[in-house]
């Protein structure tokens, strides 16, 4: 636990039993979701980037508590409660195999990540943001279908903002499935513009649009290009 975080059931975990303060300074790319089968997903190149070296580290963040997941198999007889437990510590043990700087759960139920400025979640991702100074960010798509991924990432945005301008990461917000989704199929023009705009006036220094799927055009391209330069400028527009 970290005396500096606010939830009573945040759990602070340094692999290798360096010194919280300094295990913080130390991290160049910093991971923040959700859940914590989230992480090596949303943050797998920053976890690749710094595996096996040593002027590189990164520091994962699991914004909530693990309540509600699956109980199926050999968990199917664990209470909610027994199974935080086991995703707490899954977490620490893929910690310890990727060799992080350090793992943050910090231990919120998910209702409370979506509200909006939540003043103890927003206060916690603020603090280690501050203490860890990273260079680069790995957030959720605000694209994505999942309720709780969406509310983390405004609640980091929000953190984000609430830092003086010379201590921000500079902060790029990736579009994916821009020009389409396997799942969704069809991704409106409007939509991606809108959340173009939206990524900018939170304080996202560029933007940046990703096909993904494989499903861009030539002509989808240059028209989705240009109506985004035309929303956010062509200074804003990164890829």
């Amino acid at each position: 636990m970290n005396p500096d975080l606010r939830h009573p059931r945040n759990d602070f975990f340094v692999p290798d039993g360096s010194a919280f303060d300094g295990a913080m300074k130390r991290v160049t790319h910093l991971g923040i979701v959700s859940h914590q089968d989230d992480l090596e997903i949303a943050a797998y190149h920053g976890i690749t980037e710094c595996f096996h070296t040593a002027d590189r580290w990164f520091g994962g963040v699991v914004v909530t508590n693990g309540s509600g997941s699956p109980r199926k198999g050999d968990y199917a007889k664990y209470t909610d409660e027994e199974m935080q437990d086991v995703r707490r510590i899954e977490q620490r043990k893929a910690a310890y195999v990727g060799e992080y700087a350090f793992a943050a759960q910090l231990g919120y139920p998910s209702e409370m990540v979506k509200e909006p400025q939540q003043v103890d979640v927003v206060t916690d991702l603020r603090f280690i943001l501050e203490s860890c100074r990273p260079e680069v960010v790995y957030l959720h798509n605000p694209c994505d279908r999942h309720d709780t991924h969406v509310a983390t990432f405004w609640r980091c945005i929000e953190a984000l903002r609430s830092l003086p301008k010379e201590r921000r990461p500079k902060f790029e917000g990736g579009l994916s499935t821009a020009f389409g989704c396997t799942i969704e199929g069809d991704v409106p023009a409007d939509k991606v513009v809108q959340l173009a705009e939206q990524l900018m006036a939170a304080g996202c220094d560029e933007v940046g649009l990703s096909d993904t799927t494989g499903y861009a055009n030539p002509a989808q391209v240059k028209m989705l290009v240009k109506r985004v330069h035309a929303a956010v400028g062509e200074h804003a527009l990164s890829g």
